[in-house]
């Protein structure tokens, strides 16, 4: 399964695309560190969704 996930990527792709587009619908002004956490913890609810 992990195979044809790294193949494809689709589904990876989705997931990014997800989480940057919570990233942007979010008007937050803070340094990249910071945004770079959000990412993560983002990153996690998604796949904890998905």
């Amino acid at each position: 399964m992990a195979n044809q996930l790294n193949t494809r990527g689709q589904p990876i792709a989705k997931k990014t695309t997800i989480t940057f587009k919570t990233v942007k619908e979010r008007p937050v002004s803070i340094p990249d560190k910071s945004k770079q956490l959000y990412n993560i913890a983002d990153m996690r609810t998604v796949t904890s969704f998905l």
